[in-house]
């Protein structure tokens, strides 16, 4: 379905609202598929891979899911000065390429296609790129016999309940993982209204199983927020904080679907 360019920007996390896309729009700072868009009411079919710039506010990573993982690294305080990483679903590198910029010392990417991974990050001394693996194949030469300190997860078209069993051992003992839940793959159809997620409760479900299943594959979470960008079509998303170690957390789901239907869509 075709949306007009400003409801884009706003929508997916370009501006902070409705009257900022217009004016730059109007302004002639935005740039769709290396093509200048002036008006704010031109209808685009909107999809993930659109390369959409603003100039003056370039994209510090290769892909806006670097700014997710930014987000999570800020909200649970984490710290990846000097850390090892596993990027499980690392496609484009936008969590790559914002591990890097946060400290890690290195980054194992790790994706079941290929030739996906930014050129840059493909040739940075601190990426191994790990191409064609599922993560049922993840092995201790794969990450030089290492645990990792940190796991970051962005996976599209399978749930995320299929991957916990394969994670735990390569996990130090201190270790997090940052999960981006996607409820668009993690629902039945009978909940999608145009490969939308939009009832509330279907949400609050969602999360509620994916922990469950974490905590029995060993993984407790500690935390949890509302994306700062919308996925896909425009499905809220989460990102979420899980370690080895049970926590006094109690989940405000009020707290959270209230700021989950604030960014859209939801009932």
């Amino acid at each position: 379905m075709k949306e007009r360019l400003d409801q884009i920007l706003w929508k997916y996390g370009y501006v902070d609202s409705i009257d900022k896309a217009k004016r730059l729009i109007m302004l002639g700072a935005v740039i769709v598929n290396e093509q200048k868009i002036e008006k704010p009411g031109s209808l685009i079919q909107y999809s993930e891979d659109m390369k959409i710039r603003i100039k003056g506010q370039e994209n510090p990573y290769v892909s806006r899911g670097g700014f997710k993982l930014k987000k999570a690294i800020d909200s649970f305080a984490c710290s990846f000065q000097g850390k090892r990483v596993l990027d499980i679903g690392a496609s484009t590198g936008g969590f790559t390429d914002c591990s890097l910029q946060e400290g890690a010392a290195y980054v194992y990417a790790l994706d079941v296609g290929t030739n996906q991974l930014a050129w840059k990050l493909r040739q940075h001394p601190q990426v191994k790129s790990i191409e064609q693996c599922h993560i049922k194949e993840l092995n201790w030469n794969i990450l030089d016999g290492e645990a990792v300190d940190y796991m970051v997860m962005d996976v599209s078209f399978i749930s995320v309940c299929g991957i916990f069993p394969y994670l735990l051992p390569f996990l130090t003992e201190e270790g997090k993982l940052l999960l981006l839940i996607k409820p668009q793959f993690e629902v039945e159809k009978q909940f999608l209204e145009k490969g939308i997620v939009r009832d509330s409760k279907a949400h609050q479900g969602i999360l509620k199983k994916v922990i469950e299943v974490a905590e029995r594959n060993g993984f407790f979470i500690q935390n949890i927020e509302v994306s700062p960008i919308l996925g896909g079509k425009g499905n809220v998303e989460y990102i979420s904080c899980f370690s080895k170690r049970k926590a006094a957390f109690t989940l405000e789901w009020d707290e959270i679907l209230i700021k989950a239907k604030k960014m859209g869509g939801l009932r």
